[in-house]
């Protein structure tokens, strides 16, 4: 037995209209989406310095970040003080195979008496190589070129 079919294939033109229409809803949804989701964090202002040459690292490198409150963060996480920092860069040093490299990022406000005890600190864990972090000024010329 066969049934009668009542539909047909659609067969006029497609109107873009709609679809453009649901296109930018869908880009204001997207966009309004990712602004509302806070984002935790610790804001960490580095300074910034004319002249800075960008460094070639060919060793492991390891962070330690510290907030103008004199928080210390390693690889992100938070340690608790400075004897936990040690151990931490120890077990690095540890386990490089070659040299390490120790990049602080320390905020612009931080006291200078902290850098130096990071410095001494590194040392002491066996790190030879530290560098510490800046951003360039904007409209700062890179590679002779402005």
């Amino acid at each position: 037995m066969r049934f009668p079919r009542h539909c047909k294939a659609f067969q006029g033109q497609l109107d873009v209209a709609p679809w453009a229409g649901l296109f930018f809803v869908m880009i204001l949804l997207f966009v309004l989406h990712t602004s509302l989701f806070f984002v935790p964090g610790v804001r960490i202002e580095l300074p910034t310095a004319t002249g800075t040459q960008l460094a070639g690292v060919t060793n492991a490198t390891v962070s330690v970040m510290v907030d103008r409150d004199s928080r210390i963060f390693y690889n992100h996480q938070l340690v608790g003080d400075t004897n936990g920092l040690k151990r931490h860069l120890e077990a690095a040093v540890r386990a490089a195979n070659s040299g390490l490299t120790l990049v602080i990022q320390a905020d612009r406000r931080l006291d200078l008496q902290k850098l130096v005890e990071l410095r001494q600190l590194a040392t002491d864990a066996g790190i030879k190589d530290i560098l510490l972090a800046s951003r360039p000024l904007l409209g700062e010329e890179r590679g002779g070129v402005k």
